[in-house]
């Protein structure tokens, strides 16, 4: 199974590097929890991002790059992604940051 999951959508906070919403994304019996920021995107602009990627992962049957903290692009020295690896029917879930 796969899947994000939004909890308390209504629900953000200020973690000290602006306001936030609580999240978790779960593949297999694996789940991580996170703080996804959407001061400059909110939780439809993930969820579009999230959608395309993957849809374009399976289509071309390569991976899907998930942008999980996107911030104003004029002032961004990093971008935190999970990369999701498809291999038949299974799947692989990386995080990284790019610099």
């Amino acid at each position: 199974m796969f899947g994000i999951f939004f909890k308390d959508k209504g629900t953000s906070f200020d973690n000290g590097y602006g306001m936030h919403i609580l999240a978790s994304i779960s593949l297999g019996e694996y789940v991580e929890e996170l703080h996804i920021p959407i001061d400059y995107w909110g939780i439809e602009e993930y969820k579009n991002n999230w959608a395309t990627s993957i849809a374009d992962g399976i289509e071309k049957k390569q991976h899907s790059v998930l942008i999980t903290s996107m911030h104003e692009p004029e002032s961004l020295n990093f971008i935190s992604t999970w990369i999701i690896y498809y291999d038949g029917e299974i799947s692989y879930k990386s995080a990284f940051t790019y610099q």
